[in-house]
């Protein structure tokens, strides 16, 4: 089980700090407990963070892990990945992880955006962020067995996490959902008790650009 809080803000002003990320990151930490990272573009509208424990890879599967302007963190696993992994590099793929995580990258890179989602199976989130087209895309598996939020502040930055207490450090305002609660959405739908925060629905992707 590893943990990841991330956003993606219209400017640098309204970006979270480094320091309010890690904060984050905190809150989550019993999700990773061997490594915290944490990764901005140069603009600072975009930020990964990870909280990771250590199971594949243990002294080189850090996040984010990067490639070619692609960075990306993944909670969770990803079934067959060395079968994938070996076909992905006859393909002309460099790895520089042994993490299964790795392949979504890779595959993401060689097949775009929702296509490569076909070829991933597993229980895994995970969040990407392309700086050569300055999007990011936040996925979860078909079966929804890994949880993934998000939240909207009130200047649009857009929060995502695997529990929703990360969004506190970053500035979001918590406020009870009466209807959402007695709708049970929290339950059966993409609710939760908060306004303004909502669960990636099993089987989605979220593709979001600043502005």
């Amino acid at each position: 089980m590893c943990g990841i809080s991330c956003y993606c803000a219209a400017s640098k002003e309204n970006a979270p700090s480094r320091d309010e990320v890690i904060e984050s990151l905190v809150k989550i930490r019993h999700r990773g407990p061997d490594e915290t990272s944490e990764w901005r573009s140069e603009d600072e509208c975009f930020g990964l963070g990870h909280v990771r424990l250590s199971i594949i890879d243990l002294e080189g599967g850090s996040q984010p892990i990067v490639s070619d302007g692609v960075y990306i963190v993944v909670n969770g696993e990803l079934y067959d990945f060395e079968r994938i992994r070996s076909e992905l590099q006859s393909q002309g793929a460099v790895f520089s992880t042994g993490s299964d995580s790795e392949i979504a990258l890779h595959l993401y890179k060689q097949h775009g955006s929702p296509k490569f989602l076909d070829y991933m199976r597993g229980e895994f989130v995970f969040v990407l962020v392309d700086t050569r087209n300055n999007t990011m895309i936040a996925g979860r598996d078909r079966w929804g067995i890994k949880p993934l939020f998000y939240a909207t502040k009130d200047d649009g930055t857009i929060l995502i996490a695997s529990e929703a207490k990360s969004f506190g450090p970053m500035g979001f305002k918590f406020e009870w959902d009466v209807q959402s609660i007695l709708e049970s959405s929290p339950m059966f739908g993409d609710g939760t008790p908060f306004k303004r925060v909502k669960k990636l629905k099993a089987g989605h992707i979220m593709t979001i650009q600043p502005g």
